[in-house]
């Protein structure tokens, strides 16, 4: 239970000059973190005393004052700080004396949050479509165009179901060779981009083409609560350890035993986490240590992680270089010019032609209609790009709307035409 007026007591006291002193001690960060943040991010290095005398005495040295003016300015947007049209604010002389409070710490962090997370909007731009609604093929659809199924259903239950572009045939030979020689893979796409469905093509080529390869995944379906302890539990469960640990070192010394042992008989190991892009900081800078596991030059354990394009920012922090440093990053890339071909093979699952169902303007009309925009801040400069939305999922969406209207008009093709009504329906 929280004390009374709990959120008024002092945490740090006031020893700073200018504001970026008391920026700093609302996030919790110490300036010897600056120090080493100017130093990886910008080339520049300077002294903790250096960056001492200039928060706390506003003494700033005859050498390098530019740089260091321009490397805190960095340091002070980039960590949400501060906005980019205040960022000048942090060298102002800080004209409160109060101390930092529970209570200061809280409303700067949400302030601070909300100043970053406007910041990566307008850094990285804001996503505009025009993709309609999804909708369930309806029965009269069915009847309309004598489908007993639904070919755009987004589940898939076997391989002659699964189509692979040459974006997903990359990525999944990525996989198998991360899991042979044990290197390190991310690979991160935008939602329905067709991740879960890479991952078991991984799982079917393992089992059938190598099987020496034993595929280690946590069951934790939380992402966000996996640990060390939860990867060590996964990598004694898939490799039959039943002995009990009697300590955290007694059991690393018991998974590199295993791990030895397993890989002097032939056996493969690759770790794989699915919606990594909810892991921890911790946990991902933990799976480096893990990787490390080696016999001389033989690495034990290929990883794998597999997210969307958060994984992108993620994998951008200081705190988890070490492991962005040695990993592979691959981006699943959308339908494009393939998009007749998946759209065929979908059809097939239902013994149907794509030539009895669409005319030729339809492709076209639909490349138009998955199609974004990226609009980026006033102040980046950056002008709007366009951006290919064709992944599956919204290919799915966009056919069983097409299939509904059809049906509704009493038209037995989906023509151009039509798919440019969807648009100006949604």
């Amino acid at each position: 239970m929280a004390k009374p007026n709990e959120h008024k007591q002092v945490v740090i006291e006031r020893d700073w000059k200018i504001r970026l002193g008391r920026m700093l001690a609302n996030k919790g960060l110490s300036q010897a973190c600056v120090v080493e943040w100017m130093r990886d991010h910008c080339d520049l290095h300077i002294s903790n005393a250096t960056l001492n005398l200039i928060i706390k005495h506003g003494q700033w040295p005859k050498k390098k004052q530019n740089e260091i003016y321009q490397a805190l300015q960095r340091f002070a947007t980039e960590n949400g700080l501060v906005a980019q049209s205040h960022v000048h604010l942090i060298f102002l002389n800080d004209p409160c004396e109060a101390a930092i409070t529970h209570g200061a710490k809280w409303r700067a962090l949400f302030k601070a949050r909300g100043y970053q997370q406007q910041f990566e909007e307008d850094l990285n731009g804001r996503l505009l479509t025009e993709l309609p609604e999804p909708e369930m093929l309806t029965q009269q659809t069915k009847k309309h165009f004598g489908l007993f199924n639904d070919p755009f259903e987004n589940e898939i239950y076997s391989m002659d179901q699964v189509y692979l572009s040459q974006s997903h045939r990359y990525a999944v030979e990525h996989m198998i060779q991360a899991a042979r020689m044990g290197s390190m893979l991310c690979i991160y796409a935008e939602c329905g981009a067709g991740k879960t469905t890479l991952r078991r093509v991984f799982n079917e080529r393992i089992n059938q083409l190598h099987p020496e390869v034993r595929i280690i995944e946590p069951a934790r379906i939380d992402r966000s609560e996996i640990g060390a302890n939860t990867i060590s539990e996964a990598i004694m469960r898939e490799l039959q350890v039943n002995r009990k640990p009697k300590s955290s070192e007694d059991r690393d010394a018991i998974i590199r035993k295993v791990l030895t042992e397993s890989y002097k008989a032939g056996n493969r190991h690759v770790l794989v986490i699915d919606e990594a892009h909810d892991l921890p900081d911790e946990v991902i800078k933990q799976l480096k240590r893990i990787w490390e596991l080696a016999d001389g030059f033989t690495k034990f354990i290929g990883i794998v992680l597999i997210g969307q394009n958060e994984m992108e920012k993620k994998l951008k922090n200081h705190f988890i270089r070490e492991f962005t440093y040695r990993a592979t990053q691959l981006v699943i890339e959308p339908l494009g010019n393939d998009l007749r071909d998946y759209i065929a093979l979908k059809l097939k699952a239902c013994h149907k032609n794509p030539q009895d169902l669409l005319t030729d303007d339809a492709y076209s009309a639909m490349q138009t209609l998955l199609t974004g925009t990226r609009r980026f801040g006033a102040n980046t400069g950056k002008a709007d790009e366009i951006v290919d939305m064709s992944y599956p999922l919204n290919v799915n969406t966009l056919m069983k709307n097409a299939l509904n209207l059809a049906a509704s008009l009493g038209e037995t093709k989906i023509s151009g035409e039509l798919i440019m009504q969807i648009r100006r329906a949604a």
